[in-house]
């Protein structure tokens, strides 16, 4: 049986990948803090790598995380 969390149900939908990140992110939060984090930021990766697509933005699964955060352009018009 899959754990899922009424916080991050939003995101099984579109992408369920994000949802089993998010849902056992914080079902770890106080029995196991250092799977918890784990899972957050592999949450953090997946979505990073998903609004990169969205915006057109070239990343592959293999490029390191924060090459794909510093690949946005941050400038605010």
């Amino acid at each position: 049986m899959t754990w899922t969390s009424p916080n991050f149900a939003y995101v099984q939908q579109p992408d369920p990948l994000l949802h089993r990140y998010a849902s056992l992110g914080e079902r770890y939060f106080a029995e196991d803090p250092n799977g918890s984090i784990v899972k957050m930021r592999q949450f953090a990766e997946a979505l990073t790598h998903a609004v990169a697509a969205g915006f057109g933005i070239p990343a592959s699964t293999e490029d390191e995380f924060v090459a794909v955060l510093r690949s946005f352009d941050w400038r605010v018009p």
